[in-house]
């Protein structure tokens, strides 16, 4: 029975292991991506977000775009670099725009803000008009495009998308705090020489850290081994 259990420990560790390896995969900062579907928002005739990428095999992610003066079609694929919001690493947009350390930390504070919220419809937008993710969208891109977004609704004649999408502007000035809250929103920056030269960002669903999964897998593992000391210490003891 001793042999049962330190074979039980050894499954355990390799266990643990093996979650340490799926930690460093996901940690990676560099993918493949392509753009397989623009989804169903549509606003000033364009395509809002959330669409939808396959990212390193993974198909149907929804990304939020960040970059209004570029595009990027359906089936176009390209390599980009992985970064986090609360990272304040550099990014394709930083680089373009020549943005120093403070304003890209409060300007992508405010768009992981808003992207947040376009992310979560149901709550968001449960009390405003049918065009919330795509005034969102506006709002997102006008951070890093200033005055081309908000004009493209004025002259389209969508007064009230004006209003909202300013409206959002406001609310991420107020509310996006720092940047370095938000570790669960990837900026994924078109690598140099890569075609499209556009930005997308995602808001990662929370799941739980490699410590959390840790703490599981040795609780589940302790269990595991005072279950097979409870029988042995049973089994030892004598018949009734």
């Amino acid at each position: 029975m001793k042999q049962k259990v330190r074979l039980l420990v050894q499954a355990g560790i390799v266990l643990l292991v093996a979650v340490a390896a799926a930690s460093a995969v996901l940690a990676q900062n560099q993918v493949h991506m392509k753009l397989t579907n623009p989804g169903d928002n549509v606003l000033a005739g364009i395509y809002v977000g959330p669409y939808y990428a396959t990212i390193d095999g993974v198909p149907n992610v929804p990304i939020i775009c960040d970059d209004f003066s570029d595009e990027t079609y359906v089936d176009e694929s390209w390599n980009a670099n992985v970064t986090t919001v609360a990272s304040n690493s550099p990014t394709w947009i930083s680089q373009r725009d020549k943005l120093d350390e403070t304003q890209q930390s409060t300007d992508y504070a405010e768009v992981a803000y808003l992207a947040e919220q376009l992310m979560n419809p149901a709550t968001t937008c449960k009390n405003l008009n049918a065009d919330c993710a795509g005034d969102i969208q506006f709002a997102i891109w006008n951070i890093f495009d200033p005055g081309a977004p908000l004009d493209l609704l004025k002259s389209s004649g969508l007064t009230n998308d004006l209003a909202n999408a300013r409206a959002w502007l406001n609310a991420a000035s107020m509310n996006a705090g720092l940047s370095s809250q938000y570790s669960n929103v990837l900026v994924y920056s078109p690598q140099s020489g890569s075609s499209p030269p556009q930005e997308f960002i995602m808001v990662q669903t929370p799941e739980p850290g490699f410590a959390s999964l840790l703490g599981v897998d040795l609780v589940t593992l302790a269990g595991v081994v005072l279950f097979v000391r409870h029988r042995i210490k049973k089994r030892a003891s004598p018949s009734a």
